[in-house]
């Protein structure tokens, strides 16, 4: 056999095998359409606005930023969580994210995503108590809300500019909110796992290396609406399409999937994987395997079927291939070898 050689760039990515955690309560996990059947609610500001909506696509919520006109396009939708989290308690929120590539690049989102203790939209941005975003400028930023003092931070970059997540790449986010305390007025903290930046569950937000990041000491991000009266109890999410006499920002939909809510502990495992991960074989060790023998690989090779390695079948090439075994941990700069058969002529 001849085997033609093909280098490939490398980009990191995880993609989780589907089964459920005792402790989570699912909010949605969008294998039927909950926008249809009203579990899920939108408003357009302009009312009159018709380009900016929710709606579930292929097992996943996509929200649609829009198309900007004069006046500034926001679009807020939400979802109530079956359980709420006590004003005297902790509780977590999982959720997945992904921003698109579209025409091989990044597409331009500007959204934000949290938690509230409101059912309906009142003061858009305001309403959120834990949240965080995506900006137009790709960095991805947290909200440092109230403190004791009662002043306000405001967001608080994790990823740059320009830096941001990976395209295509699901990410996963823990919520882990704490109203305990007698000293402060309720916070959270942040984790994620995906892409190269968090390959492992990483806890991004507080983090000491960010100015003004936790300035109560307490190990805990302000809320941005200070706690109430009711329990904590709204998903949200609310997407900026900018306005075309300023900046145009979110201009592509972003994705969410399989939201989950643990309202009586810090709850650190993945509900979507049992909390362990198989991962892949060789070259492939830095991905997960899920039950049926695929990896997903993002924009470096895809998604592959790796059950016969060294040998794996590529969907995007339609054909099997040899990829010489090597340790999978790569950096974003190299790249590997791999080997296609050609047909007998």
């Amino acid at each position: 056999m001849n085997y033609p050689k093909l280098l490939l760039p490398l980009a990191m990515c995880t993609t989780l095998a589907m089964s459920a955690s005792a402790a989570w309560t699912l909010v949605d996990d969008f294998s039927t359409d909950t926008v249809a059947s009203g579990a899920w609610e939108y408003d357009v500001n302009p009312e009159t606005d018709t380009t900016a909506y929710v709606a579930v696509e292929n097992g996943t919520l996509a929200a649609y930023p829009g198309t900007p006109g004069e006046d500034t396009l926001n679009m807020v939708a939400d979802t109530p969580m079956p359980e709420g989290i006590a004003i005297d308690g902790v509780g977590t929120v999982f959720l997945q994210v992904r921003q698109p590539m579209v025409d091989g690049t990044k597409g331009q989102i500007d959204t934000v995503w949290g938690i509230t203790d409101l059912d309906e939209n009142v003061n858009r941005y305001a309403d959120f108590m834990a949240l965080m975003r995506v900006e137009y400028d790709e960095s991805f930023d947290v909200y440092e809300g109230t403190t004791i003092d009662g002043s306000t931070v405001g967001y608080q970059t994790v990823l740059a500019d320009g830096v941001g997540f990976t395209g295509d790449v699901w990410y996963n986010i823990w919520i882990v909110v704490d109203n305990t305390s007698t000293t402060n007025p309720g916070g959270f903290k942040v984790y994620m796992q995906g892409g190269t930046e968090y390959p492992t569950q990483t806890l991004v937000y507080p983090d000491p290396n960010i100015a003004d990041s936790d300035p109560d000491e307490d190990g805990l991000a302000g809320f941005r609406r200070p706690l109430g009266f009711d329990p904590i109890d709204n998903f949200r999410i609310l997407t900026s399409a900018g306005r075309t006499t300023d900046v145009l920002k979110g201009q592509d939909p972003t994705y969410f999937d399989n939201i989950y809510v643990d309202a009586g502990s810090v709850n650190l495992d993945n509900p979507v994987d049992g909390g362990s991960q198989n991962m892949g074989p060789g070259i492939f060790s830095d991905y997960v395997e899920d039950e049926n023998g695929n990896v997903m690989t993002g924009d470096w090779m895809g998604a592959v079927y790796v059950t016969e390695y060294p040998w794996v079948w590529s969907y995007d090439l339609t054909k099997w291939v040899y990829v010489p075994d090597a340790d999978g941990n790569l950096t974003a700069e190299q790249g590997v070898w791999i080997y296609a058969s050609r047909p007998q002529q």
